[in-house]
């Protein structure tokens, strides 16, 4: 449909909540603080967020450029930081 302003809107709308979102989680991880089991696939969001704003960047700039590469590393480097902790999600102490 040629419409970029809108999606853009979104896309920053998007980032923004995800930074909020992003260090209230991110603070949980080196502390031994575990979050009740009924909120673990809230960690999910980690991955998921910069993943699919790295599948939006490419629809909206048609291209797998640097930015949409950006968010997929980052995407990546969460899951891995996560996986190396599973102990957290398996409720040990």
């Amino acid at each position: 449909m040629g419409l970029e302003e809108g999606p853009m809107f979104f896309f920053a709308v998007g980032l923004a909540y995800y930074l909020v979102l992003f260090v209230t989680l991110y603070q949980r991880l080196p502390t031994n603080e575990t979050l009740p089991k009924e909120l673990h696939p809230v960690f999910f969001l980690f991955v998921a967020a910069p993943a699919i704003a790295s599948m939006a960047w490419t629809q909206l700039y048609g291209s797998f450029d640097i930015g949409s590469r950006l968010y997929f590393f980052i995407s990546l480097f969460l899951y891995f930081s996560l996986v190396v902790r599973i102990n957290f999600f398996r409720g040990f102490k």
